[in-house]
């Protein structure tokens, strides 16, 4: 050996041995490490790392998250959950002109089968675009996974969904900020199990186009719901109506009405949700037409409730009424309670 040390000899040395230098890093120094490059970051990911955590992907379009993805496939870890920021694709300048093909030697179609039998959560970040039929080819062959979540889906191709096979290992599903176009004449109905328990919706501009859809999803997965998120949706009263005459077991349910700015709803639009036999232990309402009389029906319906937050345009429940009083305390179980004015509305904007 001549004795001299070149700077970029570490990235000669195989990724199992940078990552057992990087092992005597802390936590802060590590991430610093895993930034210099593409090498430091496959170390820093290296399964040796991991047990129950997330991974995190970012940038899928880059060539190296081949390389990336390959160091799961030899873990032996018996399941994965992925947190995705970016599909790797992007929207074409030409609405009209949609690139629908993915090469043979992709990583959808060449590392992601080798580890699809294992993922169990997958949560895409960022404007997701179904084209290219990268999320397709994704989740067909993703048939053990148990929660999907979404954020941000947009400019979805009119085929894409019918696309993608039931996953009947499913058991929680999130769509959040999507156009409802991606959900009409049943495309999403052939993508969830019957045997769904978590539904959450969140932000479904234009909703009262779909009424119909959703009281099909709804009554598809009555059964097994144990959770219903509506979050800043435009709810009917023939949406609620059609909700509480279900046979559901719900024993969480969180309702967001979509903006006083741009809808308008009556106080009625809650009742439907008392005539429920729903084993709520969890309950979340937040409109600007919410009332004290809400309360009350709430502390007389649904005693066993234990995590209560309620929020309107202005503020709700006078305690110093004797009825409003004596309606708290008779909700005994009670643990976490949130009483308060437009929170639920800041989160939107």
């Amino acid at each position: 050996m001549d004795g001299d040390i070149k700077s970029d000899d570490i990235n000669y040395l195989p990724t199992e041995v940078i990552s057992h230098i990087l092992q005597f890093l802390n936590l802060a120094d590590k991430k610093n490490a895993s930034l210099v490059c593409w090498k430091w970051y496959e170390a820093s990911i290296h399964p040796m790392f991991l047990n129950k955590e997330d991974i995190y992907l970012k940038d899928l379009k880059n060539h190296k998250i081949l390389d990336v993805l390959s160091i799961f496939t030899k873990s032996k870890r018996s399941i994965f959950r992925f947190k995705i920021c970016g599909l790797g694709i992007s929207y074409s300048d030409d609405a009209m002109n949609y690139a629908h093909f993915i090469s043979n030697e992709h990583w959808v179609n060449t590392v992601w089968p080798l580890l699809a039998n294992k993922v169990v959560s997958l949560e895409f970040f960022d404007t997701v675009e179904f084209v290219d039929n990268i999320l397709p080819a994704m989740l067909n062959v993703t048939q053990q996974l148990r929660t999907l979540k979404i954020h941000n889906l947009q400019y979805c191709h009119t085929e894409e969904f019918y696309k993608m096979k039931r996953i009947d290992s499913l058991r929680e599903l999130k769509l959040d900020c999507f156009l409802t176009d991606n959900i009409n004449n049943g495309k999403l109905l052939g993508v969830i199990p019957k045997q769904l328990q978590v539904l959450s919706l969140k932000s479904m501009w234009g909703s009262q186009s779909i009424i119909g859809d959703l009281i099909t999803i709804f009554e598809f997965c009555a059964p097994h719901l144990k959770t219903l998120d509506l979050m800043n949706i435009d709810a009917s009263p023939e949406l609620m109506h059609s909700i509480s005459t279900m046979d559901m077991k719900l024993s969480a349910f969180r309702l967001t009405l979509a903006d006083p700015i741009h809808y308008d709803h009556e106080p009625s639009i809650f009742d439907p949700i008392f005539e429920t036999d729903w084993p709520l232990i969890s309950l979340t309402l937040r409109a600007d037409c919410l009332l004290d009389e809400h309360f009350i029906k709430i502390s007389e319906k649904f005693k066993n409730v234990r995590n209560l937050s309620l929020s309107s345009e202005s503020s709700i429940v006078d305690f110093t009424d004797d009825g409003i009083a004596q309606s708290f305390r008779a909700l005994t179980k009670l643990k976490n309670v949130y009483l308060g004015a437009n929170s639920g509305y800041k989160e939107f904007y």
